[in-house]
Formats: structure tokens, sequence, C-alpha cells
């Protein structure tokens, strides 16, 4: 993704940890941190990769439920299945206040 000609998005939802979109044929299963809002999920990206880890950030290390805010660039894209699905490339990630 450009990050120079997108704009930075803040969302505020809570921190899940959930399968990944099938993105890859066969289907490699596996797990990735998102933020749950609007009843959208935003799979968090790091450097274009899948935040499979958990991860502390600026003095926070976020739960799983913990309702958060995150500052990103997003993007829209779509499986092998044709099915939506959102990344968020952090720059910032918190706790929601």
């Amino acid at each position: 993704m450009d990050n120079a000609s997108s704009s930075l998005k803040t969302i505020t939802g809570r921190y899940s940890y959930i399968g990944n979109p099938c993105i890859t044929d066969p289907c490699l299963p596996g797990m990735a941190y998102a933020v749950l809002t609007n009843e959208k999920h935003y799979y968090i990206t790091v450097n274009g990769r899948w935040f499979s880890e958990n991860r502390f950030w600026d003095e926070y290390t976020p739960q799983p439920n913990d309702i958060v805010t995150i500052t990103g660039y997003l993007q829209e894209k779509k499986d092998v299945f044709d099915k939506t699905f959102y990344t968020i490339e952090a720059v910032s990630l918190k706790q929601a206040k």
C-alpha cells in the first residue's frame, strides 16, 4: 500500500485475536490481531505483515477485549473467495479513554 497517498485514520474498537482471511490457495490457517468496530474487523499490520504476536505499544500491552484506539493507514482487500476484509497499517495503538 502506498502510505504517501493515504491519510491516517483513527478508529476505536475492541482488540481481538481472530482467524485470518484466506489469502492463499490453499488457505493457510492462522490467527491475527484485529480491532473490531462497527461490525468490521480491521486486521492490524506492521510493516505490511499481519500482527500475529501481541506486543508492547508505548507503555501499553493490549489484551483481547480491551477497547483500544489505533491510528494507521486503512486498506480494503479481497480474499481468494472475493470476500472483503480490511487492514490497518498501525502507526500507534493505545488504550481508549
